[in-house]
């Protein structure tokens, strides 16, 4: 069959073929075929995708709120000693209350801790001016009216040009204390951040530690952080005596902390002083324009103890409140008296005039 097909294009006469060479002809075509297995892909099952739609930035940022408990709720109290705690609120204490119940239980009779520490477990409201902007977390310092031993020692280091100021600050316990040998040896190495705690400095060398700004950044010295300043005697005093604590985030617009106030060995006045120094210095945190506190919540622990008391806000805001007016009418004093004197001038000089009109109409 290949034989004839081959004789048929080569000579066409032969087969019979007329005018068209090709026309009695069959053409033949090489076809390759694939030696090879056809490799089947893998593919991933396809999932749906949500489409991202626009969102206002008012809308992102919402603050997490809790869910308050119905005032029926809050307001039902338990007839007899013992009861289920899903059915009733959760008791509440007075600071004085709380430190006592703490109290018995270290007492040497049954724990026998009253060596322990006591703290406190605030929450705090980081809302600022803004509605859908929370601040940061931040670090305070407060300096309590009852000291207590607590923690490492804290490295402190002064920068002051004066040499009474270095030795007045190096007496007082600061680490190193100078202007421009002191920011070499930063720049240089042979000190580090992490060798020391807190940077003070005095208003006139802060044109010289500049340069240390971005080495130093949050230690660099500050006003609103009291690092600067010109009595060096009181930052010192506060910064290696005081209560270091941050706050850690809870959600975007709540922050919480956990600060102790002293030993359970302490009087319960000096306790409650401590605790209401901590309120007042958190306090201070919130913006002036915001009213209320920034202490939204708090419970008083002393561990090992798993007993956990939560204080009645209400007394702690109560306090806060006359301490706030006494510290108002204070500042109102001078102003009254001043205007109460100028009250009185006036009185006598209006007396005068008439004393000397009358005269001279006689």
């Amino acid at each position: 069959m290949a034989a004839r097909l081959l004789i048929g294009l080569l000579r066409p006469h032969l087969c019979g073929a007329v005018d068209n060479p090709f026309s009695g002809a069959v053409l033949v075509t090489q076809v390759r075929h694939k030696t090879k297995k056809r490799q089947t892909k893998i593919r991933a099952p396809h999932e749906p995708t949500e489409k991202k739609t626009y969102i206002p930035h008012q809308k992102k940022v919402v603050p997490v709120q809790k869910v308050k408990e119905s005032e029926k709720f809050l307001a039902k109290k338990p007839e007899d000693d013992i009861w289920f705690h899903k059915f009733y609120p959760k008791p509440k204490f007075s600071i004085s209350e709380c430190i006592i119940r703490h109290k018995e239980y270290a007492d040497p009779s049954m724990l026998d801790n009253m060596d322990g520490y006591i703290h406190v477990n605030m929450e705090v409201d980081m809302a600022t001016k803004k509605k859908t902007k929370f601040r940061n977390d931040f670090e305070l310092t407060v300096l309590l009216p009852h000291h207590f031993e607590y923690g490492k020692s804290k490295n402190i280091i002064v920068f002051c040009k004066t040499l009474e100021e270095q030795e007045k600050a190096l007496g007082l316990g600061a680490l190193h204390a100078g202007s421009s040998e002191l920011v070499k040896m930063i720049i240089e190495g042979t000190l580090g951040k992490t060798d020391f705690d807190f940077a003070l400095c005095t208003p006139d060398a802060i044109q010289e530690i500049l340069p240390l700004r971005p080495v130093l950044r949050t230690k660099f010295p500050n006003i609103q952080a009291g690092t600067l300043g010109n009595n060096i005697e009181s930052m010192i005093k506060h910064f290696s005596k005081g209560i270091t604590f941050t706050t850690s985030k809870i959600s975007e617009s709540h922050s919480k902390i956990q600060v102790p106030f002293g030993k359970l060995y302490m009087e319960n006045e000096q306790l409650e002083q401590n605790l209401q120094c901590l309120i007042e210095g958190v306090n201070k945190e919130r913006p002036k324009t915001l009213p209320g506190s920034m202490v939204q919540y708090m419970d008083i622990v002393a561990p090992p103890s798993p007993e956990v008391f939560i204080v009645n806000m209400d007394t702690v805001m109560q306090k806060v409140n006359l301490q706030k007016s006494a510290k108002a009418e204070k500042k109102e004093q001078p102003v009254k008296e001043k205007k109460m004197k100028e009250e009185d001038e006036d009185e006598e000089e209006s007396d005068a005039e008439m004393e000397s009109k009358v005269k001279k109409s006689r």
